[in-house]
């Protein structure tokens, strides 16, 4: 399943994510992480993370700014059985569900 950006630029920008965890490389340490792919790039689940409380935090807010709905929507959420668990594949497996 993929996202398309429509109000980027370049236009028809995607974005996906899967729940195969990747083998991350930093220095001499390697461990498994999710992905999200943004048109070409794969940018590990803790990168994005970290790149969405940027974007939230680094600057004032305006008035109908999309950020306000966006923590309003996350706050809302609920942690539900995954996807992978519904189809037998991880017993532990959870995503969030948001309401609303």
């Amino acid at each position: 399943m993929s996202l398309t950006l429509d109000e980027s630029k370049p236009t028809g920008l995607t974005i996906k994510t899967c729940g195969i965890r990747f083998e991350i490389a930093k220095g001499t340490s390697k461990r498994r992480e999710q992905i999200v792919m943004l048109g070409d790039y794969e940018i590990p689940m803790s990168d994005f993370c970290a790149a969405i409380e940027y974007v939230l935090s680094n600057t004032d807010l305006d008035p109908n700014d999309p950020r306000i709905g966006l923590v309003e929507r996350i706050q809302r959420s609920n942690m539900v059985q995954g996807y992978n668990a519904k189809a037998g594949i991880d017993l532990e497996s959870l995503r969030y569900e948001i309401q609303g």
